[in-house]
C-alpha cells in the first residue's frame, strides 16, 4: 500500500506565516516553440518571466516546476474508445522549485499551488482552455481538453490538523469549530485513494466509504460523484469539508459551507494566500463540478475512526426474494434478511445485488448478493492482511475477464454463459463464511481494463425494480457483455450529484468492454429511460447521453442553482469558457443563451 508523505505543521500555535510565496504571478510567459518533429518528445520546464526585474524576483522567491509536453496525445486509464485525443500542451506541476537551492516553504504543497496559479494565468493570457485530470478513470471526456491539459499526478502531499502527539494545531482551526481535528485530512489533487488508505490506516482511521477501486485520485472521484454502497453515508463528496480552488485569474479560494460548523481559520487561509468563501450553494455546486469552477488544488476530508468490514456473498436465483430486495426495504429489513438467507438480521453497512441479465431463470443462479457488515478494530495487534485486494466489486478486473465476450454477434445464450463464468470467479460466493478486511482490502482493484466502457444510472430506490425491467428490455434485444450491479447510496446535497434522489438512491451500473454492440445497447437504454417516467440521472464519469435534455430533467432547479453559483464565482464569460470543454457545453452546463 502506498504511504506517501503527509505533513504536520510545526509553527508556533499563536501565529502562522502569511503570503510566504510572493511570486510575481502576472509575469508574461516567454514564448516557446513546440518540439521540432523528429526530435524526442521531452519534458520542458514552464517558461518564467522575461524582464530582468521579473527574473530577479523569480530567482529570489522561486519558480515552481511545471513540465510541459507539447503536441501530444492523451487517453484515459482504460484506453476507452472515443475518449481523449491530441493535446496542445500537457502540463505536469510538481511540489518543487526549478532550482533545488530555493528554500522549501512550510508546506511543499504551496509550491504546487503556485504552479497551478501560473498555469491558470498563462492559459488566461494565451486565451486557452484549461482542464485537469487525475487518475484518468473517467470513461468519457468530462476531464479532457485539447488545449492546456493539466496532469496532477505529482501533487501528492497532504496535511493533518494535529501534531505528532495527536494534539490540535490551534492556528489552523476556526475557534468555533465543532469538528474533531484528529479526523481532518487535507489531500492534494493528485492523491490517489490508495495513498489515502495508507495515510489513514497508519493513524487508525478510514474513509467513510469509497468506490469499487482505489486507482482514482480523490479530486476526480468527488468531482464526478463516485460512491460506494454505504447507504447510511452517501457518496465520496459527502464527507468533504473544504475545497481549495485556483479560480479566475489564478486567485486562490478556500470554500466551505456557511450552514455547517466553520472548519479552518482565517489564519490558515492566509497561509495559503486564499480568500475564504463560506457559501452553501457555491460549496454544493463545486463539490460535483467536474473542473468547471477552476483547478482544485486540495480537498479537506472528515474521515472516520478505523473500522473493519466482514463480507458475505451469496449466489441464488433471481426469485421473488431478490426482486423484493431491489428496493432495499429497510423498513422491514428483518424479513428481507431472512428471505435472502443472510447471516444476520442486522442492517449491513454495504448492500449490493449483481445480476447476470442472461441468467435470470429458475435454476440459473444468475443473482449475486453482497453484504458487508461493519466490525470493530481490535484494540491491539495486527490488522487482517490480504496478499492482494480481496472482494473487489464489479469493475476493472471483471472487464478484463469479459474480453472473450466482446465479439459482435454472440447470442444471449453464449454471452450469458461467458458472463456467468466471470461473475462466479470475480464476485466469488463465500459459502456462508465471512471475509474480514479493511476498507482498502475490500476495495482495491487498480488493474487497467483496456477499452473499458460503462454506464451508471441513479434512480429513487422505490423505482429500482422498474429500472431493472427497462434494462432487461434492451438485453433481450441486444446481447452485450455487462452485468447489472445495484448499489444503494444516501442522497447527496451536492447540486449535480447523480445520487440526488431521496432518501436513498439506487445506482445501476453496467460495466463492460467497448464494442459497437455495447454502444448501440447504451443508446437504446438512454432512449428508454428518456421516454419513461422513472426519475433518473447518470454518473458523470461514465457513459451518458451527451445532451442537455436529461440534465435539465434530472436536476431542474438544482441545475439553475449550480449555474448561478458558477456565474457568481467565475464572474466573466471568458473565465467560465476557460474552465469548460465541448462536452460541458453539450450538456447545457454553460451560460444559457
Amino acid at each position: 500500500m502506498t504511504t506517501a508523505p503527509i505533513h504536520q505543521p510545526t509553527f508556533p500555535p499563536a501565529e502562522a506565516p502569511t503570503n510566504l510565496l510572493e511570486l510575481p504571478l502576472d509575469v508574461k510567459p516567454t514564448p516557446r516553440k513546440r518540439n521540432v518533429p523528429g526530435l524526442p518528445d521531452e519534458f520542458e520546464p514552464l517558461a518564467s518571466g522575461s524582464s530582468g526585474e521579473d527574473e530577479l524576483a523569480a530567482r529570489v522567491h522561486g519558480v515552481p516546476r511545471v513540465d510541459v509536453r507539447y503536441d501530444t496525445s492523451w487517453s484515459n486509464w482504460h484506453n476507452s474508445l472515443d475518449v481523449g485525443g491530441r493535446v496542445e500542451r500537457q502540463l505536469t506541476p510538481s511540489n518543487a522549485w526549478t532550482e533545488a537551492s530555493v528554500k522549501v516553504p512550510w508546506w511543499s504543497g504551496l509550491i504546487g499551488m503556485r504552479a497551478l496559479q501560473r498555469i491558470v494565468i498563462e492559459a488566461r493570457d494565451r486565451r486557452k482552455r484549461v482542464r485537469a485530470f487525475g487518475g484518468g478513470w473517467s470513461l468519457n471526456n468530462v476531464a479532457f481538453i485539447d488545449e492546456d491539459l493539466v496532469n496532477t499526478s505529482n501533487l501528492l502531499d497532504g496535511l493533518v490538523f494535529v501534531d505528532e502527539n495527536r494534539r490540535t494545531i490551534p492556528w489552523m482551526l476556526d475557534p468555533n469549530t465543532t469538528v474533531d481535528p484528529g479526523r481532518l485530512v487535507l489531500a492534494q489533487a493528485g492523491t490517489r485513494i490508495s495513498t489515502l488508505h495508507g495515510w489513514l490506516e497508519s493513524r487508525r482511521l478510514s474513509l467513510p466509504t469509497c468506490g469499487a477501486s482505489n486507482g482514482q485520485t480523490i479530486i476526480g472521484a468527488i468531482s464526478t460523484g463516485t460512491h460506494g454502497s454505504a447507504y447510511g453515508v452517501g457518496a465520496m463528496q459527502d464527507y468533504v469539508k473544504g475545497l481549495h480552488v485556483i479560480g479566475q485569474d489564478g486567485k486562490s479560494f478556500w470554500i466551505e459551507r456557511e450552514s455547517g460548523p466553520p472548519i479552518v481559520s482565517q489564519t490558515f487561509c492566509a497561509s495559503l494566500s486564499s480568500t475564504l468563501r463560506r457559501d452553501d450553494d457555491l460549496f454544493d455546486a463545486a463539490l460535483v463540478g467536474f473542473g468547471c469552477f477552476g483547478l482544485i488544488h486540495g480537498v479537506l476530508l472528515e474521515v472516520a475512526p478505523m473500522y473493519l468490514l466482514e463480507r458475505f456473498v451469496y449466489q441464488r436465483d433471481f426469485d421473488a426474494a431478490i426482486k423484493a430486495a431491489l428496493t432495499l426495504p429497510l423498513e422491514d429489513w428483518e424479513t428481507t434478511a431472512k428471505a435472502l438467507g443472510l447471516p444476520s438480521t442486522e442492517r449491513p453497512y454495504h448492500f449490493e445485488i449483481v445480476l447476470n441479465p442472461y441468467r435470470l431463470g429458475a435454476g440459473q443462479k444468475g443473482a449475486f448478493v453482497r453484504v458487508l457488515y461493519q466490525r470493530p478494530v481490535p484494540p491491539s495487534g495486527a490488522l487482517p492482511h490480504s496478499s492482494r485486494p480481496d472482494g473487489t466489486t464489479l469493475n476493472s478486473g471483471e472487464l478484463i475477464g469479459c474480453i472473450s465476450v466482446i465479439s459482435e454477434g454472440f447470442s444471449a445464450l453464449v454471452m450469458g454463459a461467458a458472463l456467468q463464468h466471470q461473475m462466479e470467479s470475480i464476485v466469488a460466493p463465500t459459502h456462508g463464511r465471512g471475509v474480514l478486511g479493511t476498507c482498502s482490502q475490500h476495495f482495491g482493484d487498480t488493474e487497467r481494463t483496456g477499452r473499458g466502457i460503462s454506464l451508471e444510472i441513479g434512480v429513487p430506490r422505490a423505482r429500482a425494480a422498474d429500472a431493472v425491467d427497462l434494462i432487461l428490455q434492451v438485453t433481450a434485444r441486444k446481447a452485450f457483455g455487462a452485468p447489472i450491479a445495484l448499489r444503494y447510496v444516501k442522497a447527496s446535497s451536492a447540486l449535480l450529484a447523480f445520487t440526488r434522489f431521496e432518501d436513498i438512491t439506487c445506482t445501476l451500473e453496467l460495466p463492460g468492454l467497448g464494442s459497437r454492440t455495447a454502444s448501440e445497447a447504451h443508446a437504446m437504454i438512454f432512449d428508454l429511460f428518456a421516454r419513461s417516467d422513472i426519475p433518473h440521472a447518470y454518473h458523470w464519469g461514465q457513459g451518458l447521453p451527451v445532451n442537455g435534455a436529461w440534465v435539465r430533467q434530472a436536476f431542474g432547479p438544482r441545475l439553475d442553482r449550480w449555474l448561478a453559483a458558477r456565474r457568481a464565482f467565475l464572474t466573466t464569460p471568458e473565465a467560465r469558457w476557460m474552465f469548460s470543454n465541448p462536452m460541458i457545453e453539450s450538456l447545457g452546463l454553460m451560460d444559457p443563451p
